[in-house]
């Protein structure tokens, strides 16, 4: 198990954020490490592209709904704060399976 899903959201979000300032050096700069390393995920043995495509789509999506250079909305707080619980919930699932195989 990796990180490469989150780093293919952050270059998701960064692409989005590129496209709404309007600076095309950063999504292009994006777009670019994320082609090259989605491709070398077919070269690869164990790579899931599925994650990095999902992962690239969730970032951007996300950078969508927050819109970085927007004012802070309520529905934003709302939305963190289920993220959040998310997050602690994963955490939780994922130390209640690793310990089931411990045993």
């Amino acid at each position: 198990m990796g990180a490469s899903a989150s780093v293919f959201g952050l270059l998701g979000a960064l692409a989005h954020y590129g496209r709404k300032s309007g600076s095309s050096l950063i999504r292009g700069q994006a777009i670019q490490y994320a082609v090259i390393l989605f491709v070398f995920g077919f070269f690869m043995r164990g790579v899931d592209n599925f994650a990095h495509a999902g992962g690239f789509a969730g970032g951007y999506l996300t950078s969508a709904f927050f819109n970085p250079l927007t004012r802070e909305r309520g529905d934003h707080a709302v939305v963190a704060v289920i993220c959040v619980a998310a997050t602690f919930l994963a955490i939780v699932v994922s130390v209640l399976t690793g310990l089931r195989f411990i045993r």
